[in-house]
């Protein structure tokens, strides 16, 4: 019930559908942009679930002992970004999966500012799997989330 009040409260206040689902898997299979922010510490999100084109953004991971993404969802991601690479090395979802033998290298792993300013590529082909690690620099989220919102409602 909750769920459902807070799908009716999103949709009106962001003026774009949304629905609450039981299943996560469900959720993920059917959707372009999936944002995680859950204090979890087991993953809660599985490669699996990933089709072509999305894009997931991690949020919670903001600490050692926490994680959202099965370690195999940056083994399959065509694009790995996070905010801070060293940052998330310590505490975020780089640190799980680099602990799970997934490459998570320099080379592998661009940092959103070299995306932003051009230095790294991020998509490059809509059917790409993107992943962004985000641990928390405040001013990046906000802006993300802003531009995220505007974008959504611009596309319908």
């Amino acid at each position: 019930a909750e769920a459902e009040r807070l799908a009716r409260e999103m949709s009106a206040s962001l003026g774009i559908p949304v629905e609450a689902v039981e299943e996560a898997e469900r959720a993920v299979a059917e959707s372009d942009l999936v944002v995680t922010a859950t204090p979890a510490t087991e993953p809660i999100l599985e490669a699996a679930w990933l089709r072509p084109g999305v894009h997931v953004t991690a949020m919670g991971s903001d600490s050692e002992h926490k994680q959202e993404l099965e370690p195999a969802v940056l083994r399959r991601a065509d694009v790995v970004v996070s905010d801070r690479r060293s940052q998330g090395l310590a505490i975020g979802e780089l640190r799980s999966a680099r602990e799970a033998g997934v490459d998570v290298s320099e080379e592998r792993v661009a940092e959103l500012g070299e995306v932003l300013a051009g230095t790294r590529p991020g998509r490059t082909s809509e059917d790409q799997i993107t992943v962004c690690d985000l641990t928390g620099t405040g001013v990046q989220d906000t802006a993300i989330a802003r531009l995220a919102a505007a974008r959504a409602k611009a596309s319908g």
